[in-house]
């Protein structure tokens, strides 16, 4: 029975390396070449194989830091890849050490092993790992990465022969990550080339590469469309031969051994000419460097630009440079020529001295920065045109600084211009002082304009204000003359039928009421008589009056009038002061007799003091007459209607009194303000001018 066993056992154990066997060679076999197809198949297979339910994939960084998974497989009725995720070599200081410790870790218990236990809280409880089969990816004599298999379920031991699967897929993935990698670096190199070509074949300048002899290995897109020819047509042919003048090609021989003798530092600039297919000339300046020197096989590569047209203007350019000399020292603005990559003064002209003070001998030379405020030319904008040998420009204000200090303002209008394939800076230097002081005078000008303006326009609205008042009182002093008229005259009949009826009759209780009808009729005959004076204001009777003799008797009427009233006058008069006035005195008087009364009036009830104050402007000009009560005041809500003609808040007042007051003002050429807060008092100003407006 025992032999039975052990031959069963034995056959067994063949048959499991035979699987483990089988698996690996047709991983090898079928091995994607895509790597992250790659580790699709290595992990599904692992997992099936090992029967384990989780099998990851996790690389290093560069530094060794961290971890992170590139493909973790979980087996199941929904199976799954997944990526992503990263674990800390901080976190877990004793695994890591152990990746480079151990070929393999192999735990049957992963949270009490002192290797895996790390993971317990945050990994393997979560998921459910119990046993574990970790297999670091060496590569040379570095671990790169881990193979994790991740068993869920009862504690398992694992077997050699499962431990020695495992290892083997670690050596596939590091095999088909080395294979990936290679195939990274070919194609990166293949794209390098096929970069450099393209470079080459796009670059805007012709590029040509000789060997030995000038034989031509390297001619670009730019080359062939300058010269006619294809690159087919003329790779490996000397150069020399085919497209140097025969007059120029013993001198470019002696100017190639130079090259192919120097070593790859070495670099050479020369221009010659090349004929075209058609037959034409081109004049080429050449950029050439040696790549190979003495040692190996000598290779040129010339960088050329064809300057046929620069040089054709250059030509002009000397041919016409007396004529342009002329030109600069007759012109009035100074104009300098200013090296591009210097910015030196190369040439400028007798109006250059004229502006700065300085000889021009002394100006050529130095920076253009050293004579202007702003120590630049970064104004100048220039889109180049077409052909590029010349561009347009534009126009600045600056300061120009002149020897003896002075900052002068100028104009400078820039432009470039390319001569024998270098730029200068062609500028213009107008100086504009005088146009500064005329716009600084206009500007003045004009804001005094505006001023007075303002000023005109304000006037001109107040008076049509003032206007707009007079006629609409006017109108209605028509119409209360005409009222008073009509109502009078039946007045005077019921007067005299009152006292008829008194003579005819003496009963007590009729007399009481005749007594009542009289008392109205007076009544109202007094608010016609009002009405009868805002209708008969006049244009003033203009004579010289003493405005503080009639303020004085004003008081002295108002004192009378209210003989039983609590009020205390103040009276604050400059002095030393003539107070004689152009107005009409009848008016004066009755205008302040009315704004005393009010002021009276307002102050009944309580008492307190009025306070009349008379002042001049500073130029005599204007007098200011300012009565102040301490009376019942004005609420915000009446004050803007208490000029509004029969506008009263009074008992038995009709509401004429203030507006025939701002009519006998306005009539005078002055201005009448009026400030108020109820229960705190009220303020008049009144604004009257000392002689009459003509």
């Amino acid at each position: 029975m025992p032999k039975k066993n052990t031959k069963d056992g034995s056959k067994a154990s063949a048959d499991e390396f035979m699987k483990y066997h089988n698996a690996v060679f047709s991983l090898v076999k079928c091995l994607p070449q895509n790597f992250t197809e790659a580790l699709h198949l290595i992990t599904e297979t692992s997992s099936k194989m090992l029967e384990v339910k989780r099998v990851g994939v996790w690389f290093f960084d560069d530094k060794r830091s961290f971890i992170t998974c590139l493909d973790q497989f979980t087996a199941g009725d929904n199976s799954q890849h997944t990526f992503g995720s990263i674990l800390n070599a901080k976190k877990y200081p004793i695994y890591f050490r152990s990746l480079g410790e151990n070929r393999i870790i192999a735990t049957s218990t992963a949270k009490d092993d002192p290797r895996t236990s790390e993971f317990a809280d945050s990994y393997l409880t979560p998921f459910g790992i119990t046993s574990m089969l970790d297999i670091p990816i060496w590569k040379g004599n570095s671990v790169i990465g881990v193979v994790c298999c991740e068993h869920i379920g009862k504690p398992r031991l694992w077997s050699e022969k499962e431990k020695v699967f495992a290892a083997f897929i670690s050596d596939i993935i590091s095999m088909s990550f080395s294979a990936d990698m290679c195939s990274i670096a070919e194609e990166r190199l293949l794209n390098e080339k096929r970069w450099r070509e393209n470079i080459i074949d796009l670059a805007p300048n012709i590029i040509v590469g000789l060997e030995q002899k000038s034989n031509i290995v390297i001619f670009n897109r730019c080359a062939e469309e300058l010269t006619g020819y294809k690159a087919e047509e003329v790779r490996g042919k000397p150069w020399i031969e085919i497209f140097i003048p025969e007059k120029g090609r013993e001198e470019l021989y002696k100017v190639w051994d130079n090259l192919v003798m120097e070593d790859d530092t070495f670099q050479e600039v020369h221009e010659n000419e090349i004929v075209t297919k058609e037959g034409t000339k081109r004049l080429i300046r050449w950029h050439n460097r040696s790549l190979s020197g003495k040692s190996g096989k000598p290779l040129v590569l010339s960088i050329g630009e064809d300057i046929t047209e620069q040089r054709e203007i250059f030509e002009s350019l000397k041919q016409s440079e007396s004529k342009y000399k002329n030109v600069m020292e007759s012109a009035n603005e100074a104009i300098m020529l200013v090296d591009v990559s210097q910015k030196l003064i190369k040439e400028t002209n007798a109006a250059s001295e004229n502006l700065l003070g300085i000889k021009t001998s002394e100006i050529v030379g130095k920076k253009f920065g050293d004579f202007m405020s702003q120590k630049n030319l970064m104004m100048i904008t220039y889109p180049a045109k077409k052909n590029g040998s010349q561009s347009h420009g534009t126009s600045w204000i600056d300061e120009a600084i002149a020897n003896d200090g002075r900052k002068i303002p100028v104009q400078i209008t820039g432009s470039i211009i390319k001569t024998e394939g270098l730029e200068y800076y062609l500028l213009i230097i107008r100086n504009i002082t005088s146009f500064i002081d005329t716009k600084k005078i206009l500007e003045d000008d004009k804001s005094k304009l505006e001023k007075t303006v303002e000023l005109k326009n304000d006037a001109l609205k107040n008076t049509l204000r003032q206007v707009e008042a007079s006629r609409r009182l006017t109108d209605i002093g028509a119409l209360s003359a005409t009222v008073a008229h009509e109502i009078r005259n039946p007045l005077s009949v019921i007067r005299a039928a009152v006292y008829n009826i008194r003579r005819k009759i003496s009963e007590p209780g009729i007399e009481k009421h005749l007594d009542n009808i009289e008392k109205k009729i007076l009544q109202t005959d007094k608010i016609i008589t009002n009405l009868g004076s805002y209708a008969k204001i006049n244009l003033p009777t203009y004579e010289r009056v003493d405005i503080k003799k009639v303020i004085n008797e004003s008081i002295e009427t108002m004192l009378a009038k209210h003989s039983g009233a609590k009020i205390e006058f103040q009276k604050i008069f400059e002095k030393s002061r003539d107070w004689n006035i152009e107005a009409d005195r009848l008016q004066m008087m009755e205008l302040m007799m009315n704004l005393l009364d009010n002021a009276v009036i307002a102050m009944k009830d309580k008492g307190g003091r009025l306070t009349v104050s008379l002042s001049k402007s500073s130029d005599d000009q204007d007098i200011y007459i300012v009565i102040t009560d301490e009376g019942s005041g004005i609420s915000a809500e009446v004050l803007p209607n208490i000029f509004n003609p029969f506008y009263s808040t009074r008992h038995n007042g009709i509401g004429l009194g203030l507006t025939i007051c701002q009519q006998l003002v306005y009539l005078h050429q002055g201005t009448i303000e009026i400030n108020s807060r109820k229960d705190e008092g009220t303020t008049v100003k009144l604004t009257l001018p000392a002689k009459h407006p003509q």
